[in-house]
């Protein structure tokens, strides 16, 4: 009896062990920038500000990130993925400052 390789395995594709894993990645900061560059692949780059540093963080487009102003303090949540370019925005959560919500009540 002749004993050979298993062959079976030869046809398929390689990865590599960190292929196609996710992380997921909460950022919090005020608003810089958001801004559409021809340079970055992604094609959308948010800046955050944060404890005196600026995150620069390569976003997907979404509707998600519409009315977002400069100064806003925001916490958003994303899913990186080895080998993209971009993360997946999964929430975007906008602070609003105490000052939006004072009202002045007449004391009768």
């Amino acid at each position: 009896m002749v004993l050979g390789k298993n062959t079976s395995q030869s046809s398929a594709s390689i990865h590599t062990p960190q292929e196609g894993q996710t992380q997921l990645r909460t950022y919090k900061g005020n608003v810089s920038r958001l801004r559409l560059s021809k340079s970055s692949p992604s094609g959308h780059t948010l800046t955050l500000s944060s404890m005196g540093f600026l995150v620069h963080i390569p976003v997907n487009f979404t509707h998600m990130l519409a009315g977002i102003k400069k100064g806003q303090y925001i916490e958003i949540d994303t899913e990186a993925t080895v080998g993209l370019y971009v993360e997946l925005v999964k929430r975007v959560r906008i602070e609003e400052t105490a000052l939006t919500h004072l009202y002045v009540v007449p004391v009768p």
